[in-house]
C-alpha cells in the first residue's frame, strides 16, 4: 500500500477514534433533573439519560388538581431532557477547544483481522479467495439492507406509541417510539389517597414497562434482528472464518 495512502488511512482512523472518545463522553454526561413550573414534581435522569425516578411533593395537590400532575410530570421530564442536551452543547465546545489525543490502535492480534490471520496461519488453513470475497460482499450487501430496513423502520416506529403500566395498575404510562414520554394517565380515586411517594414510584414503574415493551419491539424487528447477528459474526473470528470459507486443513502436499 502506498505510504500516502496508509497516512490517510492512519489520519481516519486518529479523526474516528477522537469523533468516538467525545460520543462516550456524551453518553455519561452526568444526571440531570427537571421540575415542573411549580416544583411540585422532580424528575431524574441517570448519566446514561434513562428515567431514574420521579419525585412527588407532598404537598402536590395544594399547587396542581389531580387532572394536571400528568401534565406536570411531562413537564419536569422535558426540562431535565433539556438540560442533559445543554449539558451536551457545554461538552462538545469544550472537546472543540481541547479536543482528546488519538488512543493507541490495538495490536493487530487484538482485533479480529488479526485473530483470522492468526488461525489461517496456525491451522494451515486453505482459503479459496473468489469464494471469500463474494461472501464478503454478500455480507456487505445484507448489511446495507438490513441497515436501510431498520432505518424505515424505525421511521415507522417514531410515530408509534407505545403503553405501560404500574404493578399495581393504578398508572398507565404512553411512551413515543423515541422512547420519551407522552402521556400519564392516574387512577383519580387512588390518586386522592395515594402516597406521593408511591405516586413518584407507579408512574416510573408504568414509564419503564412501556420502555421495555418497546424496546421488546424493537429487538424482534426482522432487520434489526439481522443487524445484531452480522454484529456478532463480524466479532467472532472462529464463526466468520467458517462463513468465509476458510476450511481448517492443510493443503494438498502441506506438511502435517
Amino acid at each position: 500500500m502506498p505510504d500516502d495512502a496508509r497516512d490517510r488511512i492512519d489520519d481516519f482512523r486518529d479523526s474516528a477514534d477522537v469523533d468516538a472518545q467525545i460520543l462516550e463522553q456524551l453518553k455519561n454526561a452526568g444526571p440531570s433533573e427537571g421540575l415542573d413550573n411549580t416544583g411540585s414534581v422532580k424528575v431524574d435522569l441517570d448519566t446514561e439519560g434513562k428515567l431514574a425516578g420521579i419525585r412527588v411533593d407532598p404537598d402536590w395537590n395544594r399547587s396542581l388538581r389531580g387532572t394536571e400532575l400528568s401534565s406536570a410530570v411531562l413537564e419536569a421530564y422535558q426540562q431535565a431532557a433539556t438540560k442533559r442536551l445543554e449539558g451536551w452543547g457545554e461538552q462538545i465546545e469544550r472537546a472543540e477547544a481541547d479536543p482528546p489525543r488519538p488512543r493507541p490502535r490495538p495490536g493487530m492480534s487484538d482485533t479480529v483481522a488479526g485473530q483470522l490471520f492468526e488461525r489461517f496461519e496456525q491451522t494451515g488453513a486453505t482459503i479459496d479467495d473468489t469464494r471469500a470475497m463474494n461472501k464478503l460482499l454478500d455480507m456487505l450487501d445484507e448489511l446495507e439492507g438490513a441497515m436501510d430496513q431498520a432505518s424505515a423502520d424505525a421511521d415507522s416506529m417514531a410515530t408509534t406509541e407505545v403503553t405501560g403500566r404500574s404493578s399495581s395498575g393504578h398508572v398507565t404510562a404512553t411512551v413515543s417510539g423515541t422512547g420519551d414520554p407522552v402521556g400519564l394517565d392516574f387512577d383519580t380515586r387512588w390518586l386522592e389517597r395515594a402516597h406521593a411517594f408511591n405516586i413518584g414510584r407507579e408512574a416510573t414503574e408504568a414509564l419503564e414497562q412501556a420502555r421495555r415493551r418497546l424496546a421488546e419491539r424493537t429487538e424482534e424487528s426482522p432487520p434489526f434482528a439481522r443487524l445484531s447477528a452480522l454484529a456478532a459474526l463480524a466479532e467472532n473470528p472462529s464463526d466468520l472464518a467458517d462463513y468465509l470459507g476458510i476450511e481448517n486443513t492443510p493443503p494438498p502436499g502441506s506438511p502435517r
